[in-house]
């Protein structure tokens, strides 16, 4: 189950349909929300929006702001024809990190189209559709991903609320103040904005980011103690030119065997006997157990771009940008 980052409004959607299944507006509508805190969100088809895509009123929207982490289970309630029915689920809110993956696509289709044979189909809608396209895509981002250490999850976003290392006094962050607040705990920094200090919105031009890591005030000002506030940040690296063309690769060999070409992708076989002759090949796992793909164009760049060994970080890859460290002085 996706774990959604507080800074996020994830929408509860809800279909209405009638005794013959066909989609229906409802009379009414109830939703219920228990918050982690103790809470209750109550909602009505007042509070919600039409979705619909045709011209009946059957799919309603609540947007949901989570305010604290946790679990945020629902039921929702609603009559149509005097007919009631009922849905639930659960929705999760806490810390990016609780998702590991990366934030963005390592190469398009087109990047994959332009080292691909013509001929093949691949921008064919009907050879391969494009829900087919995006999965794979997905699919070979997250897999070079995790066998290049977490290094490279493109640029990402973060809202925080923060804190300098200190304690929460009645939901309020208490602490020694300064000019300087460590973001560490999503880093490398690119850039922070909508800097919020009790509801109000700090100036640009009077803060910046320090060495990839750091919130200084340039005003002479002190960040507060004892006072709600949070900042948005973009951070993140995005994959070299490299690793980007060997996601290109990857997700072409995928796309070959999705519709029943010859490819490169490795099976999970040791040993094959034709006619006598007997070939040895190597177990897919053992190629994924050693951080390579078995596929020559793709595992050439994941190599050269893994930091030295030189006993200072693990390898493949190391310091990811998503991990959050121990002195992080993040606190949600």
């Amino acid at each position: 189950m996706k774990t959604n980052d507080l800074s996020e409004s994830v929408p509860i959607i809800s279909y209405w349909w009638d005794e013959n299944d066909e989609g229906a507006e409802p009379s009414s509508i109830d939703l219920e929300i228990s918050v982690p805190d103790g809470s209750t969100i109550r909602a009505t088809k007042a509070d919600m929006a039409d979705v619909s895509t045709g011209s009946i009123a059957d799919t309603w929207q609540y947007m949901l702001d989570g305010t604290v982490e946790g679990a945020y289970p629902w039921t929702i309630e609603g009559v149509v024809d005097s007919r009631i029915l009922k849905s639930s689920g659960v929705i999760l809110f806490g810390p990016a990190s609780a998702s590991p993956g990366p934030c963005a696509l390592w190469c398009d289709w087109q990047d994959v189209l332009d080292i691909c044979p013509e001929g093949l189909g691949l921008d064919d809608e009907d050879t391969l559709p494009q829900g087919a396209r995006d999965a794979i895509l997905e699919y070979v981002t997250w897999i070079l991903y995790m066998l290049d250490g977490a290094r490279h999850p493109g640029i990402c976003t973060t809202t925080r609320d923060l804190c300098r290392g200190c304690v929460r006094v009645g939901g309020r962050c208490c602490c020694a103040d300064g000019d300087s607040v460590d973001l560490r705990g999503r880093f490398p920094v690119f850039d922070v904005w909508d800097v919020t200090i009790d509801g109000e919105v700090i100036d640009r031009a009077l803060y910046k980011v320090r060495d990839s890591r750091y919130l200084v005030r340039l005003d002479g000002q002190r960040w507060p103690s004892c006072l709600d506030w949070s900042a948005t940040w973009a951070f993140g690296r995005n994959p070299p030119i490299g690793l980007r063309r060997a996601a290109a690769v990857f997700a072409r060999e995928m796309a070959k065997s999705c519709i029943g070409e010859e490819c490169a992708l490795p099976e999970r076989v040791t040993t094959v006997n034709r006619e006598g002759v007997t070939y040895v090949v190597l177990d897919a796992q053992k190629f994924l157990d050693e951080g390579r793909t078995g596929i020559y164009d793709v595992d050439q760049p994941l190599i050269a771009a893994r930091p030295p060994k030189d006993g200072r970080r693990s390898t493949p890859g190391g310091g990811s940008p998503l991990r959050r460290t121990t002195s992080s002085r993040s606190t949600t």
